[in-house]
């Protein structure tokens, strides 16, 4: 429940980036870093926390936001 939640929550943020803040990078360059963040995010804090994979946890979903935005940024400014 907690991947799907984190691999949702990547998608909506690689399509915010795009439609709203007009990226440099094409659609699914910004989805595809906006999921592999989120999901780097929510299993750091869920292998940190010892909440695991299966159950929901408002912090990985939390981490998974902030960690799909950062590796967005940080392809967008390196421009991969």
């Amino acid at each position: 429940m907690a991947v799907i939640s984190w691999i949702i929550a990547g998608i909506l943020i690689g399509l915010a980036n795009f439609y709203f803040f007009h990226s440099k990078i094409n659609r699914t360059k910004s989805i595809t870093l906006s999921v592999i963040g989120s999901f780097i995010g929510g299993t750091l804090i869920s292998l940190l926390g010892g909440f695991g994979f299966k159950l929901f946890n408002p912090f990985s979903l939390l981490l998974a936001i902030i960690g799909g935005s950062v590796f967005l940024l940080l392809g967008q400014n390196l421009m991969i």
